[in-house]
Parts: C-alpha cells; sequence; structure tokens
C-alpha cells in the first residue's frame, strides 16, 4: 500500500512539474514576442533613418540577443514538457536522414566559420528511415551547436552517419574542451552545467542535450557520449531503430 501511494505521489509530482513548465512557457512567450516584434520594428534597416535610432543600434542588438537567448529557453521547456506529457507527439515518416543531417550542417555552417571551425561531413547517397523530420533536425542541430559552443577557434567538427539492416547511427564528433570521466553520466541531467561551462561563463540553461535525448529515447533510440582516442573532445552516437515501434495511444 505505501508503495503504491508512493508511486501515484511521484506521478502527482510529476503531472505538476509538466504543467508548471508548460504554465511557465506559455507566460514567457508572449511577452518576448511583443519585445521581439518592437526591437524588430526599431531595428528595421528599411525604416527611415533617425540618428537617435542609430546611435541606439548596440543597445538594440544586446537586446535582441537577450531576447532570443530567453526565447530558445521557453521554447527547449516547452519542447519537454509536450514531450513528457505526450501532448507532442512524435510523427515518423519515411525520411532521408543523410539529407536531413546535410542540411543541419549547412546551417550551423556560418557559426562555425565565423569560430574558423573545420565543419565537414562524410554522409552516404542516401539514409533511409522512418522518423519525425522537424524533431530529428532538432536533434542534430542540438548536437552541432554545442559542438560549435564547446570547441575552441581553429578546431574540428566531423558530422558521419552509418546505418545497419535495421538501425542507423549519427555521430556529431569535435575537438572540444572535453567532458570530464565524472561528469558523463549527468551530461543529459536538465539543467545540469559542467564545470568548464561555468567557469568560462558559456551561456546556456543546460537543455539542450536532455531535449535531444528526450528526442531519441521518443523514437525508441538513444544518444551516447564518449571522449576521442588520442585527441581531445567528445563524440556524441545517436542510434535509432530504422522502423521505430508505433506510439502508444
Amino acid at each position: 500500500m505505501e508503495r503504491r501511494r508512493a508511486e501515484q505521489l511521484q506521478q502527482a509530482l510529476a503531472a505538476s512539474k509538466d504543467e508548471y513548465l508548460n504554465l511557465v512557457g506559455h507566460e514567457l512567450r508572449s511577452p518576448l514576442t511583443i519585445i521581439a516584434s518592437y526591437l524588430d520594428l526599431i531595428g528595421d534597416p528599411d525604416a527611415d533613418p533617425d540618428p537617435g535610432v542609430a546611435e541606439l543600434m548596440p543597445m538594440i542588438d544586446a537586446m535582441r540577443r537577450a531576447s532570443d537567448r530567453l526565447r530558445r529557453l521557453v521554447d527547449a521547456l516547452l519542447d519537454l514538457s509536450g514531450l513528457d506529457s505526450g501532448h507532442a507527439q512524435i510523427q515518423p515518416v519515411d525520411v532521408d536522414l543523410a539529407a536531413l543531417v546535410a542540411a543541419a550542417v549547412r546551417d550551423t555552417r556560418p557559426s562555425a566559420t565565423a569560430k574558423h571551425l573545420d565543419l565537414t561531413a562524410a554522409l552516404p547517397e542516401r539514409l533511409p528511415a522512418c522518423a519525425d523530420p522537424a524533431r530529428l533536425t532538432q536533434l542534430v542541430r542540438i548536437l552541432l551547436d554545442n559542438a560549435v559552443t564547446y570547441t575552441p577557434p581553429g578546431g574540428r567538427i566531423e558530422v558521419g552517419a552509418a546505418a545497419t539492416d535495421t538501425d542507423v547511427d549519427i555521430q556529431v564528433s569535435d575537438t572540444g574542451v572535453g567532458i570530464p570521466a565524472h561528469e558523463r553520466p549527468r551530461v543529459f541531467d536538465r539543467f545540469h552545467r559542467g564545470a568548464i561551462t561555468l567557469e568560462q561563463s558559456i551561456p546556456g540553461a543546460g537543455l539542450g542535450l536532455s531535449l535531444a535525448q528526450t528526442i531519441a529515447e521518443r523514437h525508441h533510440g538513444r544518444i551516447t557520449v564518449t571522449p576521442n582516442h588520442h585527441r581531445p573532445g567528445t563524440t556524441f552516437h545517436v542510434h535509432l531503430p530504422k522502423q521505430p515501434a508505433p506510439e502508444p495511444a
């Protein structure tokens, strides 16, 4: 009886947590949308030039970056809440994962180039699978953005993909600061931020890798992380079945 009561309390706590995250996310999203709209209006380059506005542009740009950072945090909170509660459903369709990963690499290349990182991809001509293309793109972008963030200028990021008869494997490897062995078991925990992240004041909320893991698990797959051999950095492996089991009702 006590064990059953404990399980019920745990379920109620989890439901309350999801409701709270969902409420906070929606309450923050509306004012952030308004702030971003007015910042775009003030900083519109096609508007009539105003000397006063020109002097304020550095502050407007700083506010826009802060607004974008908050918006990404809110989006991550809502995504995690939706996936946990089942309100956000995975919608698998037949996709070419090679093309999907290649598109994510193209989208990430400008930020990698700006940091003088060598971003390369070795992908098969086609990699058919059954997956949610939007969610898988989100997952790969999280890993790529993470690699760009934690790789010092002049480093390398390598992306690859392979398949067996039943599974596909996507790899994102970098020559970044690495993850200490004692922190690896917690790297996918929500809100976890490593010592190096805190020491170097790297912005973030510790939700990206947790969201990536949730997306992989909802595809009945998993993510693992390992140190690189004979060089600094880490490699993330995304293991996915080609044909995931149907979502429960």
